[in-house]
């Protein structure tokens, strides 16, 4: 008797996917906090480009957090960030980020300077 391989034919599910959520559901976001010094000049903060901004004081000093995904960790820029406080001059150019009420009662306001 000869043996005869047969070709065996899979049968694909009868369903289907309609919709797709989402592919990216390994995606993170993460929320990384810096300091901004008090300065009446400009500072350089290193993060990455993210979307979402918060500032607070923490025991007298002014921090910004920023949230971003995965995949704006590689994308770092360079933020010139100057503190401003009420009634000081604000350069033409720069971006208004938010204000940060200290518990003495002193309102500063954060601001990031376009090149």
């Amino acid at each position: 008797m000869e043996n005869k391989l047969k070709a065996i034919r899979i049968k694909r599910p009868h369903f289907k996917i309609k919709k797709v959520i989402s592919w990216r559901w390994w995606e993170m976001k993460r929320i990384y906090k810096y300091e901004v010094l008090l300065l009446f000049a400009h500072q350089i903060i290193t993060m990455p480009k993210g979307k979402n901004v918060l500032l607070s004081e923490q025991d007298g000093a002014i921090f910004l957090w920023r949230e971003f995904s995965d995949e704006d960790e590689f994308n770092i820029y360079d933020y010139n960030i100057c503190v401003h406080e009420t009634g000081s001059e604000i350069q033409d150019g720069e971006i208004f980020i938010g204000s940060v009420n200290m518990r003495n009662g002193d309102v500063w306001h954060v601001y990031e300077a376009k090149k």
